[in-house]
């Protein structure tokens, strides 16, 4: 969880997203939560039904699943940690 939201802090700007892939949306949502009950209060723009950590440089860490393959396209995503 740190190397990530240290790849975003330190690599991310406007457009880039950092993700955070589980084997289930329930293991991703646990993720979720322990990154940002650790971060500063206001820190970062939280939005609980995406799962996205939108931090001051613009960078979005993203929750997602790998149950479906297939939905894992389409953004630049510049880090991720697949959680196993």
């Amino acid at each position: 969880m740190a190397w990530l939201f240290e790849q975003a802090l330190f690599n991310g700007k406007e457009g880039r997203e950092f993700w955070w892939v589980a084997p289930a949306i329930g293991t991703a949502k646990i993720a979720f939560r322990r990154i940002k009950r650790g971060l500063p209060k206001g820190f970062v723009r939280s939005n609980d039904t995406e799962l996205t950590l939108t931090l001051p440089n613009g960078a979005v860490l993203r929750f997602k699943t790998g149950e479906k393959p297939d939905n894992l396209y389409g953004e630049d995503v510049y880090a991720a940690v697949l959680d196993e």
